[in-house]
């Protein structure tokens, strides 16, 4: 074969790989497209529907001054944008694998019980889309919530430093909020650049950087609307700083950020240093304060029971769920006790899960042994710890808990497990949460339960 009949020939096929490359991104394009089209289409007519916050558009800007309305100032003292304005309960949320699954979906699943919250994960990069995401998406979130009346978590992530995100993208994300907010009267819980405190994302490990970014946020946002809170939300500490083959590393000594991270000042960054207050970017711009808290298992734990104690020492910075995972001393529970640093005095924020659960890790029924418990049992411990009576008159701040509702691989021993979150997979385990939420009754809130106003009040509706 000559030279030049095989340079046509590698020429030939070339271009038949780039084309069946782009057919497959196209086709891949319009499958998702299609299916959110489609899920969009296949949700049920909200109308008798129980809830008072169906679809139902709000004021909030009055026409003549182009500010927010009189009528919509927030000015209550007690309770926080977006509070619910009880004590002793708590309202559960879902986070969602969109894909396949809507707000009107998981509410079937759940006998007709409504989560006050439904969770989704956006990002925002500098030099994609208009102004860095997509505002469609968004909007379509929004909507859907709108569908079952309930409110819309939005974490958005940012995909670069924070120093790369304009005005410009601060004032549209705002405002495609606010539009949820007044077109649907859909209030949104926006968690910004979530678990700051971690290596792993890539504002991780900058205060600096993400204090300034987050007030620009919440400026832009108070601006235009009060049906949307800002939700403060690092990664529980108990393992900071977590380095260790992530996306970013430890500030260099000298520089404001290390400076700022050596909150004991001897000159190292430790799990004696406060894993939270060097992020946090002010009681003024401050809604909510949440942390990211999962039930998660030691390395020799296969499928064993939730300790009884778990959510509350991770709170705390204490207790016998943190033995054999850190050191307590004083000097450890002192910066490490989240509740009593921001919702037990001041500045008595509002406290949130805002993603949480408990995993069923498939690759260790093998080596189950009598601590191991089944998959119903696993996920429902965690649970029931959520909704304690208990546990809610011992952190009364705490009103929200979001169910991350998916399954993925994971690696923390080196060797690939899937880590399965999820309570509505299976018919046993649906049925034990479902269970769970009859007979809790008497401690959480469903949408179904809740009066949202323009002002940022979430009031109970009396039955």
């Amino acid at each position: 074969m000559g030279a030049h009949t095989r340079n046509n020939i590698l020429y030939c096929l070339f271009w038949l790989k780039a084309t069946f490359a782009l057919a497959l991104s196209l086709t891949g394009l319009f499958y998702l497209s299609w299916r959110v089209y489609d899920l969009h289409t296949k949700a049920s007519n909200p109308s008798g529907s129980d809830s008072p916050n169906i679809l139902q558009p709000v004021t909030i800007v009055d026409p003549g001054t182009g500010k927010v309305a009189e009528s919509c100032m927030y000015t209550d003292t007690t309770f926080a944008r977006l509070e619910p304005q009880f004590t002793g309960k708590m309202m559960p949320g879902f986070h969602l694998d969109w894909s396949y699954e809507t707000p009107t979906v998981m509410k079937k699943k759940l006998n007709d019980f409504t989560p006050a919250v439904f969770n989704t994960f956006m990002d925002l990069i500098p030099g994609t889309f208009s102004h860095g995401f997509n505002e469609d998406l968004l909007n379509w979130f929004g909507s859907e919530c709108g569908r079952t009346g309930s409110m819309l978590e939005l974490t958005m992530q940012v995909g670069a430093t924070l120093d790369t995100v304009t005005q410009d993208m601060y004032d549209a994300l705002a405002t495609s909020i606010t539009k949820i907010n007044t077109g649907y009267g859909v209030p949104v819980y926006l968690r910004f650049c979530h678990e700051m405190n971690g290596d792993w994302t890539m504002y991780g490990y900058q205060p600096t950087l993400f204090k300034a970014g987050f007030r620009k946020m919440a400026e832009a946002i108070r601006a235009r609307t009060n049906m949307t809170a800002m939700v403060w939300g690092p990664n529980v500490g108990i393992t900071y700083p977590f380095s260790g083959g992530g996306s970013v590393l430890l500030p260099r000594k000298g520089t404001p950020d290390f400076i700022a991270m050596d909150t004991n000042k001897d000159g190292e960054i430790t799990n004696l240093d406060d894993p939270y207050s060097p992020y946090y970017p002010g009681d003024d711009v401050v809604d909510w304060v949440g942390v990211s808290l999962y039930n998660y298992p030691l390395d020799n734990c296969y499928n064993c029971r939730v300790l009884p104690t778990y959510f509350a020492d991770y709170l705390t910075g204490e207790g016998a769920a943190l033995e054999g995972v850190t050191t307590v001393t004083p000097a450890y529970t002192e910066v490490h006790n989240f509740y009593q640093k921001y919702c037990a005095g001041a500045p008595n924020k509002p406290m949130m899960l805002p993603e949480s659960g408990s995993p069923f890790i498939t690759e260790r029924v093998a080596r189950a042994n009598a601590q191991s418990v089944s998959e119903s049992e696993l996920k429902m411990q965690w649970w029931e710890q959520l909704v304690s009576a208990e546990n809610l008159a011992k952190f009364p701040k705490f009103k929200l808990a979001v169910q991350f509702e998916e399954a993925k691989m994971m690696s923390p021993t080196g060797v690939p497990e899937l880590f399965n979150w999820k309570v509505t997979n299976t018919t046993q385990v649906l049925s034990a949460f479902n269970a769970l939420l009859d007979r809790s009754a008497s401690t959480i809130v469903s949408a179904g339960k809740l009066k949202f106003g323009c002002d940022g009040s979430v009031k109970q509706v009396k039955p």
